[in-house]
């Protein structure tokens, strides 16, 4: 296999982990990885031990310098950022001859990666698979990047032996524009660490606060909502009395969400997160409220992946979002919805989710059946690697 994609797998941010926990069953002495510098430096400082082994090809990034303002030299470097589609194929044909490659998988990224696998699609006649964890024109539109995507776009989409696709939201969204039907698939985990880590932690009565812990990746669309919630801690907010506290767990966290009750523990393991999130009495979701164009169109297709390591955890998870995001729409019936960014409607679901153990307990049993019939390892095998084993 030959994989080209801007992130390597590995275990931070949203789609490196997911394409990691798919390939894991794939033989890893099988897989090439051609990947964008800048993102393989630093993920390998970030989680360099969660790195499967495979062959990485690290291909230079024009960005090499943070230059402002962004809006200017953004569309700029990712414009020069396109002409690497001449050595990625270069590279790409070069590694099919040598590697005796037989299949090719692109996910979500720079433009230039994806279009790449497609050539070498329409050249070698290798079966292209495509991973779209967001919408790929939203992640590619400013200068050059955005008319190459018009261009390739349903092309790539119709080329595809598989397009996996990031939520039913996102299925429905593409049937619709492109006339293409996707298949859902996501994130996997082998659940049981999870629950069997919360039934051995006790979690402290009053007068101890009431801690929220949140995992995974901040970035623009949950960040405004998570600043707004993170204020009212840190002024103060009590729950009958007990403080509320707010632990993150994850490779970066913006200095304006930290405060004296919101704190950042920095990024752990994956073997780490089953105890971590066994400390929580809720766990925390933020979906972005904004009406920006770019950021409103990626919350309705896009999910959040550690949703179900939340969910496996079997302790109540709190989102805050929007009705219209397809987190609610997948996830809406096995968590405890505010779609009001008010501190009265925050207070209130924390005291349900704390208080009402009855409710706690069915939140608890919907979301650990979810991911025992979606996303645990069992349904991975027959959704993904079935397409393939060599019979």
């Amino acid at each position: 296999m030959l994989l080209l994609t801007s992130s390597p797998p590995c275990g931070v941010n949203g789609a490196p982990i997911i394409v990691r926990q798919w390939l894991s069953g794939y033989d890893p002495d099988c897989i090439d990885v051609v990947c964008d510098r800048v993102d393989y430096e630093g993920y390998r400082a970030s989680a360099g031990t969660t790195f499967p082994p495979y062959r990485y090809t690290p291909v230079a990034n024009w960005k090499f310098v943070r230059l402002r303002p962004g809006r200017l030299f953004g569309p700029l470097f990712a414009t020069l950022n396109n002409f690497r589609l001449f050595p990625f194929l270069k590279l790409g044909r070069r590694l099919i001859r040598e590697r005796d490659i037989k299949v090719l998988f692109t996910s979500t990224s720079y433009c230039e990666f994806n279009i790449a696998a497609y050539l070498l699609h329409r050249e070698f006649g290798i079966p292209l698979y495509l991973f779209e964890s967001d919408d790929w024109y939203f992640a590619n539109d400013v200068g050059l990047p955005r008319l190459l995507v018009r261009l390739f776009r349903k092309k790539i989409l119709r080329a595809a032996a598989r397009v996996w696709m990031t939520s039913p939201a996102m299925i429905r969204d593409y049937e619709s524009r492109f006339g293409v039907r996707g298949e859902f698939l996501f994130h996997h985990v082998n659940w049981r660490p999870y629950s069997e880590a919360a039934e051995r932690t006790p979690l402290p009565g009053p007068p101890h606060p009431i801690q929220l812990v949140h995992i995974g990746s901040i970035n623009h669309m949950s960040r405004d909502t998570l600043c707004v919630i993170c204020g009212w801690i840190n002024r103060g907010l009590t729950v009958r009395g007990r403080q509320v506290r707010l632990t993150f767990y994850g490779p970066y966290c913006p200095a304006e969400l930290l405060g004296p009750n919101v704190n950042s523990a920095g990024f752990i393991a994956a073997e780490q997160l089953p105890a971590a999130l066994a400390t929580a009495h809720v766990l925390l979701i933020g979906v972005s409220f904004s009406k920006d164009r770019r950021t409103s169109s990626m919350v309705r297709t896009s999910l959040y992946t550690k949703t179900v390591d939340c969910l496996a955890s079997t302790r109540p998870v709190l989102l805050v979002s929007p009705r219209y995001t397809s987190e609610v729409d997948y996830f809406g019936g096995v968590v405890h919805l505010v779609d009001t960014l008010t501190v009265r409607a925050v207070e209130a679901a924390i005291d349900k989710l704390v208080h009402d153990e009855g409710y706690r307990a069915a939140l608890a049993r919907g979301g650990l059946e979810l991911v025992q019939r979606c996303h645990s390892p069992e349904s991975l095998g027959h959704t993904f690697l079935r397409h393939f084993r060599v019979s």
